[in-house]
């Protein structure tokens, strides 16, 4: 139940920054009535009970930045992670078609009494579409390098997947 409130207490964090925003979306449109954010998640990753929210907003006409999280709890551990990414659009189109990026987040995972934050850097390829006038699918891998003290020197990479992601742009 914590968890899931830890989620819930998140997911309302990120809802009150992004209300500015928001209402900053309803003012004059200068990109020809192009979107310029994006909210998503993962229905599918749901059944595994793996939760995770993505903000990307405009920052030229062929890039953006965002921040995302995720909650996985798996029977008595569980692992969560925030970041920050940017994404390149080489067709011009922010929010629409291929995209290339960056990533840099902060990775914690506990079990059995034991935990361990670690940061991460990587890199990711994908596309979105937008379907109809605000609906976004989104799918996307990578993989991410993990550094951080409790490695000790060991090397960690993860592969990351954006599976599925659906959402509203605007």
């Amino acid at each position: 139940m914590r968890r899931i409130r830890s989620f819930v207490s998140a997911a309302a964090l990120s809802a009150i920054c992004l209300a500015p925003a928001a209402a900053y979306a309803q003012s004059a449109d200068v990109t020809g009535g192009e979107p310029q954010q994006q909210v998503s998640a993962s229905p599918f990753l749901l059944m595994y009970k793996y939760f995770n929210v993505e903000y990307e907003r405009r920052a030229t006409n062929a890039s953006t930045w965002g921040v995302s999280t995720a909650f996985l709890p798996v029977g008595g551990a569980d692992y969560r992670n925030v970041g920050g990414f940017w994404h390149f659009y080489p067709g011009g189109r922010a929010l629409r078609g291929f995209y290339l990026g960056g990533r840099v987040q902060v990775h914690h995972g506990s079990s059995d009494g034991e935990s361990a934050t670690l940061g991460g850097v990587g890199f990711e390829l994908g596309k979105n579409w937008i379907v109809g006038r605000r609906t976004l699918v989104g799918v996307g891998a990578g993989v991410t390098r993990l550094f951080g003290s409790p490695l000790a020197g060991a090397s960690l990479t993860l592969p990351t997947f954006r599976l599925a992601n659906v959402g509203v742009a605007f």
